[in-house]
């Protein structure tokens, strides 16, 4: 198979440019006239439509930006443990791929490495894992269910936007912080899992909170109808309920002093009462909530630009 390899030669060892073949299956060489192969490059599989199943040697120690690109039939990448990096776009729309196991070297996921990847039901990330890139996963439309260990210390924007399949979230020991843009659009997320061992998060029914309880941090877009925010909440936290489609009624408690920005926005409630203990009211919090009619609030609260919708009527108690 090494002849249908195109190969550059560097410090004594080859990276793989490009793949000239048309094989269903490929085992990569280890070495090539005796030189090793450390390196998938930039798009040297990309578009490769009769690719189905590719197994990666030992001696490689990184997948290149935008590796397999495309590769619509590739249902398995056998990838070992001498992977440090799986780089930007590496599976970016493998339309077919199946499921992806992170083997316990790799150190980075890099942007939408695998992306677009529609059939992907599973993926296993390593706790050797230190950073996901932004989109990492995003619109893998078949993905049920994700753990993310306690190494990741960086969580790019998005990386599991428009994961519609996605129910759950187990975020146990994780000590990086988790953005609410993290879940964009997974209409089916339901819960989210935080361990006594983490360090900025609880848990609660499924529901993220800060770790001492008082800010409520992230509801999960899939629940449905009504929610009364517990007493002892005293924050809502910036895009708290982002994109909750389903979220017909929110009870805010009087211990609420603080409503994030954002925290409300694409949610479907109708109407809102806002108690006189909430002193501020974030940029855009009730924004695009175009089933919004009615707000209640005291005039005392400082409100933030664009906080509700222009159709919303405004009541105010004093």
């Amino acid at each position: 198979m090494s002849k249908d390899l195109e190969c550059a030669i560097a410090d004594d060892s080859l990276t793989i440019v490009k793949y000239t073949g048309s094989a269903a299956q490929i085992e990569i060489p280890d070495a090539i006239d005796g030189i090793p192969v450390r390196t998938i490059g930039f798009k040297a599989f990309a578009h490769c439509s009769s690719l189905t199943g590719v197994v990666i040697p030992d001696s490689i120690t990184a997948i290149g930006d935008c590796a397999f690109l495309k590769c619509e039939n590739l249902k398995s990448a056998v990838i070992p443990n001498s992977i440090t990096a799986i780089k930007d776009c590496a599976f970016l729309k493998c339309e077919n791929l199946k499921s992806a196991v992170i083997p316990d070297s790799v150190r980075t996921i890099g942007f939408g490495a695998f992306a677009y990847c529609i059939r992907l039901t599973s993926v296993v990330i390593s706790n050797s894992v230190r950073s996901i890139g932004f989109e990492a996963f995003a619109h893998c439309s078949s993905l049920t269910g994700v753990v993310i260990p306690a190494s990741v210390r960086s969580i790019g924007f998005g990386i599991f936007d428009a994961c519609k399949s996605l129910t759950s979230v187990d975020i146990s020991d994780l000590v990086a912080p988790i953005g609410n843009d993290a879940f964009l659009d997974c209409k089916s997320l339901t819960s989210i899992t935080a361990g006594r061992q983490n360090r900025q998060y609880a848990s609660n029914n499924g529901i993220l909170f800060s770790k001492d309880k008082k800010t409520l941090s992230l509801y999960p877009p899939g629940r449905k109808g009504s929610y009364i925010i517990p007493a002892w909440i005293t924050a809502i936290g910036d895009k708290a309920f982002w994109g909750c489609k389903s979220l017909i009624g929110v009870v805010i408690p009087n211990s609420v002093t603080a409503i994030g920005k954002e925290a409300f926005s694409k949610c479907a409630v109708s109407g809102v009462v806002i108690p006189d203990s909430v002193e501020t009211i974030g940029d855009g919090a009730f924004s695009d909530c175009r089933s919004l009619t009615s707000v209640t609030l005291s005039r005392r609260t400082k409100i933030g630009a664009s906080a509700f919708p222009s159709g919303a009527e405004i009541t105010y108690r004093d």
